[in-house]
């Protein structure tokens, strides 16, 4: 027994040394932040650490709307005296990953054996997707462990004083991220949804301590959401026949559930043919970029869910669902009516990962020991592949997140010769700031023509004149002409280009 529980902390030593790891490989291998997303917020940190009395929430950029991961950003740096750009690269992602695999490794292990519980920590490991998303310190990251943390608490809390607790973590996930705190809240309720289906499907009446908890926590985390909303304003704006359809959404696949509650057979082939509509739907609004093998690499791990889907009554079965209803309602909704909010679909797909935790503790009491292993050992495989992919700028989706002691060299060379006005992709227009670099549709006839003449500054990187610049997620526009006979070369690093034409 004794050896055992040493091997199960060994094992747990190990799986979080690894996931740790994954998130730093593309920032070690590239010395430098990733993401798009992460120059806002080193951006925003420094400004507060310059005048600390600017009023946050009064600041014209969305980013200070929702301020917790960077005011955490800031305590940091003022206590520990490092760098704000160190803290980015690797501090930041060491923590939040960190915490987030504590976090789920205590509540998993509040229901499922020790061993399971380290095993489906796996998932964090072999869904590209997440890993990808979590290997940089945002704000969406740094609000998934403030989700679990208010889970664990639904679970934990049984005095009164408690809720204290509970309504402060509400309150900065709320502050956090407002599409991690709708999915908790959405997903929760999904999930009484569920248990009351159960109920009235097989007569199996839970315990309602637990369950009471869970109400009390999504009323008062959609309170608190919902006025913080209405304060700030919201990001967007949707009409009645907006809402109108979303409800219809809802309705339907809310209502396909309680149908054929239980019936595995069924889901599991609803499963499959959902993942591959939306997987093909978004290729098809892809424009002008060849993603080929590399949607398959991401997407692999998702072949899971049929496992998870086998029993689909089970707790697994249940918390499986209660995340695949509300992402699929996302997903579906942005990729067929809602076209301006298309650009987060990504977003909605991340939280897939608990679903294929989920999977992993079904799989882990498999008599197949063997076949596991191996199935588990291909998928990290997998991941490996599109961290290298990523870490190297081979990667034809995500390629303009990845940055290079080359851009910063570029930017410090930006800000100490004041080129103003240039034109550029979403790589170089969020490291620049908008006020530098801003993204237009003029760029699209100066890089199909060599007759203008305009005097204007292009910046482009040696990815993007292979791949194409990126507008947009979905909208990358590659050029027709050689760019070097039609414009004058003011600053080349071989990985970055600042031309006039």
């Amino acid at each position: 027994m004794v050896l055992f529980v040493k091997l199960n902390r060994l094992l747990l030593v190990v799986v979080l040394v690894l996931i740790s790891t994954s998130r730093v490989i593309i920032p070690i291998v590239n010395n430098a932040v990733f993401s798009t997303d992460s120059w806002p917020l080193i951006k925003l940190t420094q400004q507060l650490l310059e005048d600390p009395w600017v009023k946050i929430l009064g600041l014209n950029t969305r980013h200070a709307k929702y301020p917790l991961a960077v005011v955490f950003s800031i305590i940091y740096v003022e206590v520990t005296s490092v760098s704000v750009y160190v803290f980015y690269v690797f501090i930041g992602v060491l923590l939040i990953t960190f915490t987030l695999t504590i976090l789920l490794y205590t509540i998993l292990s509040k229901s499922f054996e020790k061993i399971s519980s380290v095993f489906a920590l796996l998932a964090l490991l072999i869904y590209p997707p997440f890993t990808i998303f979590t290997s940089a310190y945002l704000k969406e990251t740094y609000a998934y462990p403030l989700s679990l943390l208010l889970l664990l608490l639904a679970i934990l809390t049984t005095r009164r004083s408690m809720w204290i607790v509970v309504t402060i973590v509400g309150l900065t996930l709320v502050l956090s991220h407002p599409l991690t705190s709708l999915i908790t809240i959405v997903s929760i309720l999904t999930y009484i949804y569920i248990k009351l289906v159960e109920r009235i499907k097989l007569g199996v009446v839970s315990s309602s301590g637990y369950y009471r908890n869970l109400v009390v926590i999504t009323l008062l985390l959609s309170v608190i959401y919902i006025v913080y909303t209405i304060l700030i304003g919201p990001l967007y704006v949707f009409n009645l026949v907006d809402i109108v359809v979303l409800v219809a959404y809802s309705v339907v696949l809310y209502a396909t559930y309680y149908i054929f509650y239980a019936d595995r057979r069924f889901f599991t082939a609803l499963t499959i043919i959902l993942l591959l509509i939306a997987v093909f739907t978004y290729i098809g609004l892809i424009e002008n970029i060849q993603v080929g093998l590399n949607i398959v690499l991401y997407s692999i791990p998702l072949l899971l869910l049929i496992v998870g889907l086998y029993k689909p009554s089970s707790l697994e079965g249940h918390v499986i669902a209660s995340i695949l209803l509300p992402v699929g309602v996302g997903v579906f909704y942005t990729l067929t009516y809602a076209k301006w909010l298309v650009t987060i679909t990504h977003r909605f797909l991340n939280y897939l990962v608990y679903p294929l935790i989920a999977c992993l503790l079904v799989v882990s009491r498999t008599r197949f020991k063997v076949l596991l292993v191996l199935v588990v050992i291909v998928l990290f495989a997998n991941c490996c592949i599109v961290l290298h992919s990523v870490s190297t700028g081979r990667d034809p989706i995500l390629f303009y997140w990845r940055y290079t002691v080359a851009d910063l060299v570029f930017r410090d060379y930006v800000v100490k010769y004041s080129v103003n006005h240039l034109l550029s992709g979403v790589k170089y227009s969020y490291m620049l700031g908008e006020e530098v670099a801003r993204v237009s549709l003029e760029l699209t006839s100066m890089l199909y023509t060599c007759s203008l003449i305009s005097n204007t500054f292009i910046v482009i990187s040696y990815e993007e004149l292979f791949y194409g610049i990126p507008l947009s997620p979905l909208h990358y526009v590659k050029p027709t002409v050689d760019l070097f006979k039609c414009s004058s070369v003011v600053y080349s690093s071989l990985e970055s280009y600042l031309l006039v034409k």
